[in-house]
């Protein structure tokens, strides 16, 4: 390994180190930040959803997935304007939400012959119930899931610091 690759491969590692290590010691201020850009990722992911609605072929369009992707944008510009003080709470409870009304949405989807969704078969079944479980536990735990969340982020930093360092050193 040339000297300039050591270099970037012990600097990334320590970036990835210090980056983990704050995130361990300020959860709940990484929480809001990441509420915030999870808000907008949310609301533009909801307008391409609706975009993407109206160009597919009329047999594939289905009421539901227009309906869908406007009670997602609705949810995006709830988040993001719906004040920073209450995201690390308000978050898990409106994706818990959305989850729910998701997991309902994909089972009756999966129940409609001409759905795309239908091509799962079984397997969008449980898909539904498995994300109505996800919902539930993000409705009811809000702040340790999102704490939780925002530790296995730190995690995967520190374990790709010390990969990233272990890799410099390799012969």
């Amino acid at each position: 390994m040339s000297g300039s690759s050591k270099f970037f491969f012990i600097l990334s590692g320590i970036v990835s180190i210090i980056l983990g290590i704050f995130l361990l010691l300020n959860p709940v201020i990484n929480l809001i930040a990441f509420a915030w850009l999870f808000s907008i990722i949310f609301f533009v992911s909801a307008v391409s959803s609706i975009i993407n609605y109206f160009t597919l072929s009329s047999e594939l369009r289905s009421g539901w997935y227009l309906i869908s992707g406007i009670i997602n944008a609705l949810f995006g510009i709830y988040l993001i304007f719906g004040g920073f003080a209450f995201l690390p709470l308000v978050l898990p409870i409106t994706i818990g939400i959305w989850m729910v009304i998701e997991a309902i949405f994909i089972f009756i989807k999966s129940r409609k012959s001409d759905s795309m969704v239908s091509l799962m078969g079984r397997n969008a079944k449980w898909l539904a119930l498995i994300l109505l479980l996800l919902g539930l536990l993000l409705i009811f735990k809000p702040i340790a899931s999102g704490e939780v969340f925002i530790y296995f982020i730190a995690f995967g930093f520190l374990f790709d610091g010390i990969y990233s360092i272990g890799e410099a050193f390799k012969e």
